[in-house]
């Protein structure tokens, strides 16, 4: 969490099962707010707003009904998804939103400025590379270059070469080290 909100762009590896997508929003999330309570700004907004991509749809349903049971929230309020063709509200209360790639691809290449309504974007399952996902990094790379834009990009996969993007990021921030950070040595049971 330290490495994330102290760097722009922050790399995540970690196995399948270890928990990346469904406990690294949280841990933003409840550190965000955590921070904004104990040294309230006003140029930030009090709570964290998290959108992280999935590249299906079933995944990123699931996974907002998963983050809802364990945080006991309703998905479709402060946990949501949104999906080509649907979605769980309108976004405007959601705090972590999962939603396809090629919907966060459409979304920012329409409306770029939404993007700044974000404190933080995670790309996830970067390792399956895909057009859209491809597309995505393009887009987001000419983004985080405005200044208006605080957002905080975390990249994350199971199987990354870690290096391939660091190096595509890196060129955005000359002088200062992109971090690598490894989530969680156990993996959990995965049965589907």
């Amino acid at each position: 969490v330290e490495k994330v909100q102290q760097n722009a762009v922050t790399i995540c590896l970690g196995d399948t099962g270890c928990g990346k997508s469904t406990q690294l929003p949280q841990y933003l999330y409840d550190s965000w707010s955590k921070q904004n309570e104990v040294h309230p700004n006003e140029n930030i907004p009090a709570d964290a707003k998290i959108l992280v991509t999935q590249p299906r749809r079933v995944a990123a349903t699931s996974l907002a009904s998963r983050v809802a049971e364990e945080r006991d929230w309703t998905v479709g309020d402060e946990v949501g998804y949104r999906i080509g063709g649907g979605m769980s509200n309108d976004g405007k209360n959601s705090k972590i939103c999962f939603a396809t790639t090629g919907y966060v691809l459409q979304m920012l290449t329409t409306h770029p400025e939404v993007l700044a309504n974000y404190t933080h974007l995670v790309l996830d399952e970067m390792h399956e590379r895909s057009m859209d996902m491809d597309l995505l990094c393009v887009v987001v790379r000419l983004l985080l270059t405005k200044k208006e834009i605080d957002t905080r990009l975390v990249v994350m996969s199971a199987t990354l070469q870690a290096s391939l993007f660091k190096n595509y990021f890196q060129k955005l921030f000359p002088g200062k080290e992109i971090p690598v950070i490894t989530a969680g040595s156990k993996c959990f049971h995965v049965d589907k």
